[in-house]
């Protein structure tokens, strides 16, 4: 478990925790990173010196190192990618390392380290870092309801206009091998189509209704497809037929098992960022969240979001029960996904190639 200290106030409140100034503590991964954002809190041995942007052209004249931070979910981690490889291309002298969370640190091995010179567990770093610190950023950025969120954050990093805004997992041929092998254990022919299913969005305000997963599992084997739930948690859904891999493997796994995918049905999670970074046709379901500011730039992406819903986008405010999930029915999404197949009926598995941009 990761050790946290507290580097401001003398003493500090979190739940039935307490806190003094200076004295490390050892904490989850989650908490470790909620109270680092709070600006009062640093990892034990880890110094952070905030770098300007105005110092960045002489730190490239120099070749000083610098690390970028980025905490929260995956599709954040991927969404910030596109400004990371632009500001590399910018001051290429500099030597960038990429700061994540630790589920997420294998996912960019052996693609990412053409722009960067490693990717390391933010919660691991030690000693005397020169950083920019994007942890929280977006979610309080001036711009975050009116840009894209990957124009958030190429607007604070000034690389705009972004000439590339794709993300591209690159994988290998015996990962994506491992993972057809992996769904044939659990009953794949290797030839019916797969319909790759996440319901459990970062909160309820994001989930899918259990309800509304259960009837488009339902209609996905009615037309064909061979379901399968890919939830990063093992849910609670269980339809005959249906394959269930939640919590079964990790994030790089997971990429190559939705590199099978003939169409993936997600939430506003990082999912459906996951299944577009390996090329796959997504739906995505959409509540608190305009999805112009998420899916903008994807291909071959459809999305559901009830916003004739009065208060729709809320940005995560949230109520109970969230009408504009409660309006989604398994029709529509089955609408969408028929939309999106016949678009991709001939279309293979591309892997080992690519520049991971």
């Amino acid at each position: 478990m990761p050790l946290i200290q507290l580097n401001a106030n003398l003493r500090w409140f979190h739940g039935d925790r307490t806190f003094e100034r200076g004295v490390p503590q050892e904490v989850s991964e989650d908490l470790f990173h909620e109270l680092s954002r709070t600006g009062s809190f640093g990892g034990a041995g880890q110094f952070l010196e905030t770098v300007y942007l105005k110092n960045l052209p002489q730190m490239n004249v120099r070749g000083e190192s610098l690390t970028i931070i980025r905490d929260m979910g995956l599709g954040d981690v991927l969404m910030l990618w596109p400004t990371v490889r632009a500001f590399k291309l910018k001051f290429p002298n500099i030597k960038l390392t990429y700061a994540v969370g630790s589920a997420y640190v294998d996912l960019f091995r052996g693609w990412a380290e053409d722009y960067v010179e490693a990717i390391v567990p933010l919660t691991t770093m030690q000693g005397h870092i020169k950083a920019i610190d994007l942890r929280g950023y977006s979610e309080r950025a001036d711009d975050r309801r009116t840009e894209h969120r990957v124009d958030v954050f190429a607007n604070y990093m000034q690389v705009q206009p972004l000439a590339d805004r794709s993300v591209r997992v690159r994988l290998q041929p015996p990962e994506v091998d491992e993972a057809a092998a992996l769904l044939r254990t659990h009953g794949w022919d290797g030839v019916t189509p797969l319909a790759m299913v996440a319901w459990r969005g970062s909160s309820g305000h994001r989930s899918i209704p259990q309800h509304i997963v259960l009837a488009t599992l339902r209609a996905l084997l009615a037309d064909g497809f061979l379901p399968v739930v890919v939830d990063q948690e093992s849910p609670n859904v269980q339809v005959d037929g249906v394959l269930n891999l939640g919590g079964a493997t990790n994030v790089r796994q997971l990429a190559a098992v939705l590199s099978h995918a003939t169409i993936v049905i997600s939430p506003d999670t990082g999912v459906y960022h996951l299944a577009q970074a390996v090329g796959r046709p997504t739906v995505v379901v959409f509540s608190t969240v305009d999805p112009d500011k998420r899916v903008r730039y994807y291909p071959n992406c459809e999305t559901i979001w009830h916003n004739e819903v009065p208060c729709a986008p809320c940005w995560d405010t949230g109520c109970e029960p969230i009408p504009c999930l409660m309006r989604v029915t398994a029709t529509e999404i089955m609408a969408a996904v028929r939309k999106l197949v016949p678009q991709v009926e001939a279309v293979t598995v591309a892997v080992g190639t690519g520049s991971g941009a």
